[in-house]
């Protein structure tokens, strides 16, 4: 599968679309944000789907 870039919008660095997901750089802030959104999922609100981090270390 070929990689497309995605640059802009609030990504750290360029996402890369992969299978029906999209990755990009890991940093110190995901961890909290993937508890906030699991958080806010628990409380019977639609989020998207989050997966943590990847076996390359991307989010």
């Amino acid at each position: 599968m070929d990689e497309i870039l995605l640059n802009g919008g609030n990504a750290s660095d360029c996402a890369v679309p992969v299978g029906s997901t999209d990755r990009k750089p890991w940093t110190a802030t995901p961890p909290r944000v993937l508890t906030y959104m699991k958080a806010v999922n628990d409380a019977s609100v639609d989020v998207p789907a989050v997966y943590g981090q990847d076996a390359q270390g991307a989010q």
